[in-house]
């Protein structure tokens, strides 16, 4: 919803008798200077109506919240019990960890829930098309991709999108600096520190998961998948947007 508050009136005046005039204002706020002969004077709103119908976006976000508690406590905890645990919430997301055979067959038992519509017509799950841009229904994003890893400290800390392959000219220092930037970043978010760990021996090879374990996260935003497919599955929902598989 807009906040009519936050709206400026600007003026835009190319002599300098203009520009004093309009700043000697008293809602005057501050300026943009484009060149020399032209500059943009922002001045606060001095009569401000509240026309916008507030009222209807607190029903909207209230409906919002019961369609997202439905969905957690009706059918999510009552279908995974013990075996789902929520790691995160906001707004319109949930992700989750589940412990189940086969994700997408558990979807397939509950396509009414699902807005399959952005996979594609011979995907590999088998899942038909449905619920095209129904509202209330969980639709996958990433449109099958499976996402490896996911890291949340907040709403503006999440790992950096995947970037594109630099030209055979880039400087290898300025790869090697991205690099490390972004692993100072995910160290930070599971550490609280950007300081580099101790020097530790290499630790045994970890046992092989079963292939029944999974993770499903449900969120808005997406993260890059992965260059191979894996086996286990998993999955990255939300109201109304995704869901996605994650490899535990």
């Amino acid at each position: 919803m807009e906040n009519v508050r936050r709206r400026v009136d600007i003026r835009l005046c190319s002599t300098e008798e203009q520009a004093r005039k309009l700043i000697a204002k008293s809602n005057f706020n501050r300026r943009t200077i484009f060149s020399e002969n032209l500059m943009a004077v922002h001045l606060k709103k001095t009569n401000i109506k509240f026309f916008k119908p507030i009222h209807v976006g607190m029903t909207i976000l209230d409906l919002s919240k019961v369609l997202m508690y439905s969905f957690h406590y009706e059918y999510m905890k009552h279908r995974y019990d013990s075996k789902i645990k929520l790691m995160y919430t906001d707004t319109d997301s949930f992700i989750y960890e589940i412990k189940t055979d086969d994700f997408y067959s558990d979807m397939k038992d509950d396509l009414n829930l699902y807005d399959t519509s952005d996979y594609d017509k011979n995907n590999v799950y088998n899942l038909p098309l449905v619920n095209k841009k129904v509202i209330g229904k969980m639709k996958d994003e990433n449109k099958g991709n499976i996402m490896t890893e996911y890291q949340e400290k907040n709403n503006s800390t999440r790992p950096p999108p995947a970037q594109p392959a630099p030209p055979a000219s880039a400087c290898k220092t300025t790869q090697l600096d991205l690099r490390l930037r972004s692993l100072l970043r995910l160290r930070s978010l599971q550490n609280n520190s950007t300081r580099p760990p101790p020097a530790q021996p290499a630790p045994p090879a970890p046992p092989a998961q079963p292939a029944s374990a999974c993770a499903a996260c449900l969120r808005l935003h997406s993260l890059p998948p992965p260059a191979q497919p894996f086996a286990a599955e998993s999955a990255f929902l939300t109201y109304y947007c995704t869901f996605w598989i994650i490899p535990k």
